[in-house]
């Protein structure tokens, strides 16, 4: 399975090597999704040039021809889509509605080319070849999952320190000092343990590197509120994107503050006094201390009025905008910014209160790189 990555066009695709029989890579099979259609373009390599191309598709590999022995049978391949000489244009379109393939998570791609250089001469290549283990002939397919070319970017279920570090879409995840698992809304999720005596340097913590956010986007997780109120005031970090220890770089952030009962949500920028977004958890609908939320964080940094672009859900319901200031920039993020769970990034002047890690469970992460506003999937894993 191949993570996608954001590609020229602004779409998610996924580059898949086009192997030859020799075991040669002689180019690449991109492949993106615009509403219904999936597009494979074949980009050859250098002194290569496309004859011919030829593609299907499948909700799963046990649909494409087999032998007596389990190896594909080429020749018997389905090849519902192909493009043949003379080429004015590299690649295809696939209406998945066309297949009944439109409303499923995964399919199966089988992408075949026949290529022409002019100092190696012929070859045949696959998306992902050149054979199936222990068959001769040569074939092969690609999974694609359609929810990364949709606009998913990071799945991490958080249940187990495997499952930290084997994200099921985007980059894997690290597990920093000392935490927890507890049975959670989706298996389980974990807990950062406080450290005695060092509540100031939070360092107990899931983090995510390689994560690039857009002006446009959306964080959402399962949360188990598990916190006690205290006199001195204790702020419980729940998740922060941004710069370590960089106060002036633009963050996003999640927090409450258990001495005034708010959860601030927004982007913390020094430079420029962006705005922070609270909201009294007194009144937020469906907020509950003995079971999980489900929490988002969806934004628009380009629309016109700052108002307009953070909304926080709760249960899959918008919260009113109730405090804001400034003219928050959600779309200036540093390009080595990493989403930290369960901890503060930023430090100086934003490390003035007490941290507490021991305040709640998180559960399945999901990022969106458009501002998602409907939340009805949010029970199936």
């Amino acid at each position: 399975m191949y993570n996608p990555h954001l590609g020229r066009s602004g779409a998610n695709m996924i580059a898949v090597p086009l192997v030859a029989t020799d075991q040669r890579i002689i180019g690449q099979v991109w492949v993106w999704l615009e509403a219904r259609r999936l597009h494979a373009r074949v980009m050859p390599a250098s002194d290569w040039q496309l004859e011919r191309l030829q593609v299907t598709v499948a909700k799963t590999a046990q649909e494409l021809p087999t032998s007596a022995s389990g190896c594909p049978e080429v020749d018997q391949f389905p090849w519902t889509h192909a493009l043949n000489p003379p080429l004015d244009h590299h690649e295809l379109t696939v209406d998945l509605a066309n297949v009944g393939l439109a409303e499923v998570d995964q399919i199966v791609l089988a992408a075949h080319a026949d290529l022409q250089s002019w100092t190696n001469g012929h070859a045949q290549a696959w998306a992902d070849g050149p054979s199936v283990t222990g068959c001769s002939d040569t074939a092969n397919y690609v999974q694609v999952d359609l929810r990364g070319l949709r606009g998913l970017i990071l799945w991490n279920k958080l249940g187990s320190a495997h499952e930290v570090t084997h994200s099921e879409v985007g980059p894997d995840g690290v597990v920093v000092g000392d935490v927890s698992w507890f049975r959670a809304q989706h298996g389980d999720g974990f807990r950062p343990e406080p450290r005695a005596g060092n509540h100031n340097i939070p360092d107990n913590y899931i983090s995510f590197s390689g994560l690039q956010l857009g002006a446009r986007g959306c964080i959402e997780f399962w949360y188990q509120p598990d916190w006690e109120d205290a006199a001195i005031g204790h702020v419980v970090d729940i998740l922060s994107y941004g710069i370590p220890d960089d106060p002036y770089n633009t963050h996003v952030a999640m927090t409450f503050n258990d001495r005034q009962n708010r959860l601030n949500n927004g982007a913390l920028d020094a430079s420029t006094i962006a705005s922070v977004f609270v909201h009294e958890v007194a009144t937020i609908p469906g907020w509950s201390m003995t079971k999980p939320v489900h929490m988002a964080l969806s934004w628009n940094g380009d629309a016109p009025r700052p108002s307009d672009r953070l909304a926080v859900f709760v249960n899959g319901v918008a919260l009113p905008s109730t405090a804001w200031y400034g003219d928050p920039r959600l779309h200036d993020w540093h390009p080595e910014a990493v989403l930290r769970l369960g901890s503060r990034l930023v430090s100086g002047d934003w490390q003035r209160h007490h941290w507490e890690g021991l305040d709640g469970v998180i559960d399945n992460i999901k990022i969106w790189d458009f501002p998602k506003a409907e939340f009805n999937d949010r029970f199936a894993e």
